[in-house]
């Protein structure tokens, strides 16, 4: 069986220039693609055949496509069905977000949204106020990979940060600890980064922030336990 790796449709892929209808995994429309079989409806918009590089929406060389595809192995794609991508969405959706745009820029709101201006207009935050603080809560599969992609986006942009990773579980932050500790040191950027229990990280961000709290937080947690 050929490899095949799915892209998230919650983004636009285009085929010829002509959109490919979609629709999210673990949307009140669709429910997660965590199954042994996943039907996907109109998926030759949306898959493309790892044994053939030729297939990829990509910009790498042709040097660097077939060096990615040597010793790739099946296991290596399980998390790219629906784990990895939810953990990327969800990293994404956070450093999109309208009220963390002022951090990322360095400039208030709303002038975090228009081109920089020059020649004696400059408003500027001070690099205290540059320091994004977030934390994530839980810390299952999908939690670790957001973990991972936002660490990885930060580190890419050079933003400072202080980030919190929380789960009551001990094992599951025991996890997240050899995760973090094997990503090597361009992958952890400049900033901070802690796993701590509940009761640990509100100290912490406390800490952190005179009391003001986080500028986001990602919830990684299964629907029903919002509803315990």
């Amino acid at each position: 069986m050929q490899a095949v790796r799915w892209y998230p449709p919650s983004y636009d892929i285009r085929v010829e220039s002509v959109p490919v209808p979609r629709v999210l995994f673990g949307s009140p429309k669709l429910e997660g693609g965590q199954a042994q079989y996943v039907r996907v409806p109109k998926a030759g918009g949306t898959l493309f055949n790892l044994s053939n590089s030729n297939t990829w929406s990509s910009a790498l060389s042709q040097q660097e496509k077939e060096k990615a595809l040597n010793g790739l192995d099946d296991s290596s794609l399980l998390m790219l069905a629906d784990i990895l991508p939810t953990g990327v969405f969800a990293a994404l959706q956070a450093l999109s977000h309208p009220k963390v745009q002022p951090i990322l820029t360095g400039r208030p709101w709303p002038l975090c949204f228009s081109p920089e201006v020059s020649g004696g207009n400059e408003v500027s935050l001070t690099p205290e106020d540059r320091v994004l603080t977030m934390a994530i809560i839980g810390l299952g599969p999908v939690g670790i990979c957001a973990a991972v992609s936002l660490l990885d986006a930060l580190a890419t942009r050079q933003i400072p940060f202080r980030i919190v990773a929380i789960d009551l579980l001990e094992s599951r932050r025991d996890k997240m600890k050899a995760v973090y500790s094997a990503i090597d040191a361009a992958g952890k950027g400049s900033g901070e980064f802690q796993v701590l229990s509940g009761e640990d990280a509100k100290a912490l961000v406390d800490k952190w922030t005179g009391g003001i709290g986080c500028n986001a937080i990602l919830e990684v947690i299964p629907q029903f336990l919002h509803e315990l």
